[in-house]
């Protein structure tokens, strides 16, 4: 192997096919072990070229398109005439103490006349005939069919759709099921719109490939609002299977969920501005998203005031599974203050989450020796919220106190005031109990902060 090959030798007057064919091996095996972005000049000229490296194999990714070489033929100066090309070239080095055993190249080439952009040609050093066989029904349990089934999916996703169209019509009933779970799992807009064209759902003969594309849509890993709205679309349409109604109806309710908690997620974790946050946490309440928690724990303890304040209240909401030992950790951190000073009503309410969620005998302990220590008017407050606890049936009751009987329905009313007398906070609860499961019906709060 070489790092650069520095001159290339041929006889006097050898034919051009067997000059390109060495020019073509040398740069095959002109390669580094390191990773890294370089330019190296072979035989598709100066180009921009990523290394890749593993312990087991290199991986030397060439974009065609930097390449700097003259090239004869036809050339204009109206781009409208011309043609628009997008090459790349990707090359797999399988290394073994240290000797190279194995090397895979292949080398995509897209190109598109300007003028007409549906005369579109693709050249692939894999065609979709050599991989369909391995797709045939009887083929399926072999490991190659896997393999030939992710390599196409890449192959689609530089895919038009009259191209993927194209293929779609020429295949036969037995790979044609395949041929659309490969599709569907594309998650392109060129194969949505392929697919979806292709598909006839008043049909009652491709139900089975109707169902094939509903069961892709729903293990699909990136689903985004243009699939949501292609499905309900087709809902509003006629169907000839029931069945497959129904089917779309179910999926268009999971890709809802999925769409949901990547806005309210990802619309959390990126709002700068205070009121944006508010929005958020306000629907993160609503939804009680398990994935949302981490993102409540960093506000309640890192923020301040309102937004502190109700990522804390949120926390409330959730149902005991989903506190777990390290919400417990970082809500005994805030009452105590272990790292920093939190507003009163953020530390009540920290308090009130650890005394409802199941709580350890240390944490109950804990509890009620700091109360002592406390303000004034936040002791008068966590003092009603034991004496709430030692009168009704909550879960941090038997550490407590035990021999209250049993009741089916209760509320509670705290009220915290400031040093001054003025109202801090008020905070109604109404709960439900079925033996020892608690229900939290209604939260009502009213807070100066």
């Amino acid at each position: 192997m070489a790092r650069d090959i520095k001159e290339f030798y041929s006889y006097q007057n050898e034919p051009a096919a067997i000059e390109n064919l060495k020019r073509g091996l040398a740069s095959l095996f002109q390669m580094q072990l390191s990773s890294g972005t370089t330019n190296e000049v072979d035989i598709s000229g100066d180009c921009k070229v990523t290394y890749q490296a593993q312990q087991d194999k290199v991986t030397k990714i060439k974009a065609l398109d930097s390449c700097k070489i003259e090239r004869a033929g036809f050339t204009t100066p109206h781009q409208v005439l011309g043609v628009t090309s997008k090459a790349t070239s990707v090359t797999t080095y399988k290394i073994e103490d240290s000797f190279v055993v194995a090397v895979l190249s292949e080398e995509i080439h897209a190109l598109r006349l300007n003028f007409l952009q549906s005369i579109a040609g693709k050249i692939l050093s894999e065609h979709w005939q050599s991989i369909r066989k391995h797709l045939q029904p009887d083929n399926l349990s072999k490991a190659e069919a896997v393999r030939s089934f992710l390599a196409f999916i890449k192959h689609l996703r530089t895919a038009k759709k009259e191209e993927i169209l194209q293929i779609l019509k020429a295949e036969n009933k037995e790979v044609l099921p395949q041929l659309v779970d490969a599709v569907t799992s594309a998650q392109t807009p060129d194969s949505l719109d392929a697919i979806l064209d292709f598909l006839d759902f008043k049909s009652t003969e491709s139900v089975i490939l109707q169902e094939r594309f509903l069961y892709a849509c729903a293990f699909a890993s990136h689903p985004d609002e243009e699939l949501l709205r292609a499905l309900i679309s087709k809902f509003k349409g006629s169907f000839g299977s029931n069945d497959i109604r129904e089917s779309v109806m179910i999926i268009i309710g999971a890709l809802g969920v999925i769409e949901a908690k990547k806005l309210i997620l990802g619309g959390l974790e990126k709002a700068e501005k205070k009121e944006d946050i508010m929005m958020y946490l306000l629907a993160l309440k609503n939804a009680r998203l398990p994935e949302g928690i981490p993102l409540l724990l960093k506000y309640t303890e890192t923020r301040e005031g309102p937004i502190s304040h109700l990522a804390a209240t949120t926390l409330q909401r959730y149902d005991v599974p989903f506190i777990t030992d390290e919400v417990k950790k970082t809500m005994n951190r805030i009452y105590h203050q272990n790292r920093k000073i939190h507003e009163k009503t953020v530390r009540t309410t920290a308090a009130a989450i650890i005394l409802k969620n199941n709580p350890s005998y240390m944490e109950v302990k804990n509890i009620l020796l700091s109360i002592g220590e406390l303000p004034k008017e936040m002791n008068k407050y966590m003092l009603s919220i034991v004496q709430d606890i030692l009168r009704f049936e909550m879960p941090a009751r038997s550490p407590v106190w035990s021999g209250t009987s049993h009741s089916a329905s209760t509320y509670s009313l705290d009220i915290l005031y400031s040093g001054s007398g003025i109202l801090r906070r008020s905070n109604l609860n109404i709960f439900q109990y079925i033996e020892k499961t608690p229900l939290h019906g209604i939260q009502t709060e009213k807070n100066k902060v």
